[in-house]
Formats: structure tokens, C-alpha cells, sequence
């Protein structure tokens, strides 16, 4: 398989794994639904219907969740693969190309569709320099895009409480009425829908990829001052798959939102990283 073709593999994976983290949430959001109706709801057939609703949406949950384990791992794999062929121009053999393509769940004219041959902006000559590059300029992005996407999680974190806050203070008058014990009820059946997501805990992981990968494209910075030493080189490679690898998927639709802003930011990174070169 060409660079190229691994790329596209890439973001067309990528791009199935984040529509998937989407209905992942939503699953998780309506699981919740029938837990709250049934703190209102006494016939008893309503509420076996309302578990039978439950155990479905359950269900949906878990295949959303190992088809998104799926694209997500095929995507990493092109990744990987991906920055070695296209940073030192080498090719891989028919076996490993094979293995590839069964971690892949799209197929090659879905992939081909994503080729972009502008996907990296380096235009040094394949090298463990140009591989400095791409892991410097892929680490510069997740960067960027995780700490974009822990400001969306940490919006919905303060939207939960916010509602919640209201919520108690609205009804502290109204606390031993029949009425607020269920809205209380209802608003705890949603704060189950808040843990298993985790939003707080994805949060948290965002920040932390996006401080790790800042971390790597500044060593990789100051590399390029020593002309690139191969171990620094290669212990960069290593360390940045470890960061993206553990983090969680970038919030769906955050990149092509900010997509034009972060390549004039690295379109700036290079003219700054060229000038300190001649200087």
C-alpha cells in the first residue's frame, strides 16, 4: 500500500469512529430515558415495556461500542503504518499488507475517497527528518484539537450542574412536596446517564493528550536544532503513539470546525520554526 492510500485508510477509519462516539453517546443518553419515565409511571405494564426499551437500547450500546473499538483500532494501525512509509519512504511486505487490511472495516474505495496528497506539509525528502516532521506537525494538531475537545466536555460538565444547581435551589421551598421528590428522582437518573459517560473522565484525558502531545512536537522543536538525532527521533515516534493511543477520540466535528485556524496556526509554527533555524 502507498503513504498515501494509508492515510486515507486513516481518516476514513478516524471519520467512522467519531460518527460512531456520537451514537455511542446518544444510546447512553436515551439508557437513561426509560430509567427516568419509570419514576413517574405505576402500571406495570408500561414499566416492563420501559425495561424491555431499556435492555434494547443496552444492547445497541455494546455492538456501537465494539464496532467503534473496531474503526478506531484499524485507524491506528494506518496511522502508525501510515508515518513510518511516509516519513522514510519505505514499504511493507505483501504479509503486513495483508494483516493491514484485516484491521481495516472500511474498504479501499471508501478509503480512496480520502486521499489527500497535501494531507502532511513537510517537503523534506523522506528521511528521519521528514518523520520528525509529520510526528511534529500530527502532534502539534492533537494538541490542539484535544484541548479544544476538553473545553467542549468541561461546557458539558458545567451544563450538568448548572441544571442541577438550579434545580435544588428552585425546588429547596418545595423539598417535601410530592413534586420534587420525582423531578429529584428524574434528575438522579439523569446523573447515571453523567457517570457512565464519564464526561468529567474524558475531560480530564483530553487535557492530559493534549499537554503530552505539546510536550512531544516542543522536544521535536528543539531536535530539529541538532538536526534530528535518530534516537530523539524515534523516541518521539514511540511516545506520541503512547500519548494518542490512550486518549480519547477527538469530540466529533471539532476538526473540521477548526480546521482552517489550525493550519494557519501551523503554517505560523513553520515560518517561526524556519526563522529560529537561520537564526
Amino acid at each position: 500500500m502507498s503513504p498515501e492510500l494509508l492515510t486515507a485508510y486513516q481518516s476514513a477509519q478516524f471519520g467512522r469512529a467519531s460518527r460512531l462516539r456520537v451514537w455511542i453517546f446518544l444510546a447512553q443518553l436515551l439508557v437513561a430515558v426509560p430509567a427516568a419515565i419509570s419514576v413517574v409511571v405505576v402500571n406495570g405494564t408500561i414499566l416492563y415495556w420501559l425495561a424491555l426499551a431499556g435492555t434494547l437500547i443496552a444492547i445497541v450500546y455494546w455492538a456501537l461500542q465494539a464496532s467503534y473499538r473496531k474503526f478506531r483500532g484499524g485507524a491506528q494501525a494506518a496511522r502508525r503504518a501510515g508515518l513510518i512509509a511516509n516519513g522514510l519512504a519505505v514499504s511493507f511486505s505483501a504479509a503486513e499488507n495483508r494483516d493491514l487490511r484485516q484491521r481495516f472495516a472500511v474498504t479501499e474505495g471508501a478509503a480512496s475517497a480520502c486521499i489527500d496528497p497535501d494531507y502532511y506539509a513537510s517537503e523534506l525528502r523522506p528521511g528521519y527528518g521528514r518523520l520528525a516532521e509529520l510526528i511534529e506537525e500530527s502532534a502539534f494538531y492533537t494538541a490542539h484539537l484535544q484541548s479544544k475537545s476538553a473545553m467542549v466536555m468541561r461546557a458539558i460538565v458545567v451544563l450538568f450542574l448548572s441544571i442541577f444547581a438550579v434545580i435544588a435551589f428552585v425546588g429547596l421551598p418545595y423539598a417535601a412536596s410530592d413534586t420534587m421528590m420525582v423531578v429529584v428522582r428524574i434528575a438522579l437518573a439523569f446523573l447515571v446517564f453523567i457517570l457512565s459517560t464519564d464526561v468529567f473522565g474524558a475531560m480530564v484525558a483530553h487535557k492530559h493528550a493534549a499537554t503530552e502531545s505539546r510536550d512531544v512536537y516542543m522536544r521535536l522543536s528543539r531536535a530539529r536544532a541538532a538536526d534530528f538525532p535518530h534516537g530523539d527521533v524515534l523516541l518521539a515516534l514511540s511516545d506520541y503513539n503512547a500519548v494518542i493511543e490512550a486518549a480519547p477520540e477527538v469530540v466529533p466535528y471539532v476538526y473540521p470546525f477548526c480546521r482552517n485556524d489550525l493550519d494557519q496556526r501551523w503554517r505560523e509554527y513553520q515560518r517561526d520554526a524556519s526563522r529560529t533555524e537561520v537564526q
